[in-house]
């Protein structure tokens, strides 16, 4: 994402936190999210595509992973 918008930023809310915060380092807030695996369920030799990751802000990340702990799919389209 990066390299393609020159930017992180959440791919659920839209979130720029270098916008945000005002400071560089606010690029820390963004985390890779596995959409279908989480990594406790990798298998050996498992290979990560770019397709199936996802940047989150740390708060859209969180709320995922309790979603999925519920069994609710979160495979749905960003807000934005």
């Amino acid at each position: 994402m990066l390299k393609l918008h020159g930017i992180l930023y959440c791919e659920r809310c839209g979130l720029d936190p270098v916008q945000a915060f005002g400071v560089p380092e606010a690029d820390a807030c963004i985390e890779v999210h596995h959409r279908s695996t989480q990594i406790a369920a990798m298998a050996a030799g498992h290979r990560t595509r770019l397709e199936d990751v996802e940047c989150l802000c740390a708060n859209c990340h969180r709320i995922v992973h309790r979603l999925m702990k519920k069994g609710i799919d979160t495979n749905v389209s960003p807000a934005r």
